[in-house]
């Protein structure tokens, strides 16, 4: 990123979050968002299930929709989404099992 005096960035600012916590999350994606200068982009990817390998597997875990993360951060209507969508994929896992998956993905644009 390319700090600029206002401490916004030009260049887009990432954020993923390989186990979600709901207000973890919301409050990282939030600082990140703050952080997007005007023109600037704002990608998100996160799980948006859990695989059956894993730690959190089983557990009452609430996994927010693409659009409920969008709505969380409370943009203003400044913030176009190019993308917010939960696309599906197949991991392998440790013991050599596959499962599909879902993750959130977002692109979010700030206007100039």
């Amino acid at each position: 990123m390319t700090p600029q005096p206002s401490g916004r960035t030009t260049t887009p600012a990432w954020t993923t979050s390989a186990h979600p916590s709901t207000s973890t999350t919301e409050r990282y994606c939030a600082r990140a968002a703050a952080a997007v200068a005007p023109g600037g982009l704002l990608i998100i990817v996160e799980h948006a299930s859990i695989a059956p390998w894993s730690w959190q597997a089983g557990k009452d875990v609430h996994l927010p929709r693409p659009d409920e993360v969008r709505a969380s951060l409370k943009l203003d209507d400044s913030w176009t989404a190019e993308r917010c969508h939960a696309p599906q994929r197949t991991p392998t896992g440790p013991e050599g099992q596959q499962a599909t998956v879902t993750d959130n993905v977002l692109a979010l644009h700030r206007a100039s």
